[in-house]
Order: structure tokens, then sequence, then C-alpha cells
């Protein structure tokens, strides 16, 4: 059964993934349902936040643009890449 740990793994990856979106909209769904003006709020605050990170990982300098690439890495649930080989220095 070693051939299907990793379907289940995708599903569970699948599943937690869908929970979390399901809470990252339920929230200012069920607020907006209840305070509009709160909820309207909080969806302008979440498209705010994505304008910013994205516009730091294409026009910020170089490090910041790193950072908010990991970031957005991080949020993705993607791994790291790997590091490209570094550059031997010649002996001095």
């Amino acid at each position: 059964m070693t051939g299907m740990e990793p379907v289940a793994r995708r599903a569970g990856a699948a599943l937690r993934a869908l929970g979390a979106g399901a809470v990252g909209l339920g929230g200012p769904a069920l607020t907006w349902s209840t305070v509009p003006e709160l909820g309207v709020a909080l969806i302008a605050l979440e498209a705010l936040i994505v304008l910013v990170v994205m516009g730091a990982a294409l026009f910020g300098s170089g490090e910041i643009s790193e950072r908010a690439f990991r970031l957005l890495r991080w949020v993705a649930n993607r791994p790291e890449p790997k590091a490209p080989p570094g550059r031997r220095r010649a002996a001095e």
C-alpha cells in the first residue's frame, strides 16, 4: 500500500487548502452578512495586503523582492528551490 501514500498525502494537502480557503473567505462573508460595512472593510484590507505583497515582489529591491516571493511560496505551501551551486574562490 505504499503506492497509495502520495495520493493520500496530496488529498490531505488539498483538504487543508480547502479548509484554509473556507476560513479565509468564510470570515469576511459571515461578517458581510451581519455587518455589511465591516465585511467590505475586511475584503478591502485583504485585497490591499495582496497588492502590497505582489508590488513588493515585482517592484521592490532585490532583498525585499526575495522575501516577498518567499512569503508567496510559504502561503502556497511550496518548498524552497534548491540554492544554486556557489562559486569557489580562487586560492589566494
